[in-house]
């Protein structure tokens, strides 16, 4: 699934998917500027400075989840191409990709 980087800035750089069944949290890093990923269950998240804070007080900060008391997390990340469109479906064929929206 190909998601928008005009998506991500009109939703405050955070968007909620399911893909394969899972939970997905799709974000603009708020420091690097390139979307990241994550399988993980949670309500909401909002960019919070240079981090990316979850609704049960998991934050992302530079690609890694931290638990509420500073403990890094081990999070299952999908598979991730950074591209345009037109390079995605170059990659992976336009019969089985879809556009977030």
């Amino acid at each position: 699934r190909f998601c928008p980087i005009e998506v991500l800035r009109e939703n405050n750089r955070v968007v909620l998917d399911e893909f394969d069944g899972k939970s997905l949290l799709v974000y603009l890093d708020p420091v690097i500027s390139v979307p990241g990923a994550l399988f993980i269950d949670t309500d909401s998240g909002e960019v919070d400075g240079r981090n990316v804070v979850l609704a049960d007080g998991r934050v992302i900060k530079d690609g890694l989840v931290y638990d509420g008391n500073g403990e890094l997390l081990e999070i299952e990340k999908p598979f991730q191409v950074y591209t345009r469109w037109y390079g995605f479906v170059m990659s992976f064929g336009s019969q089985n990709t879809e556009v977030f929206e």
